[in-house]
């Protein structure tokens, strides 16, 4: 999450015209749930209303 989620969405947020950047972060918040086990970091917990 924090390694690739996370910088690729705050990269769209600072981007928000481009099209690469809206599909990029589309795709790594939707395989976030591929992850084998639930890890939680609380430094990393990031409500969608803080993102966007």
């Amino acid at each position: 999450m924090g390694e690739i989620a996370l910088p690729t969405v705050l990269e769209f947020k600072a981007n928000r015209l481009s099209r690469r950047h809206a599909y990029l972060a589309c795709i790594a918040t939707f395989h976030i749930k591929d992850w084998p086990a639930p890890i939680r970091w609380p430094e990393f917990e990031v409500s969608a209303s803080s993102v966007g």
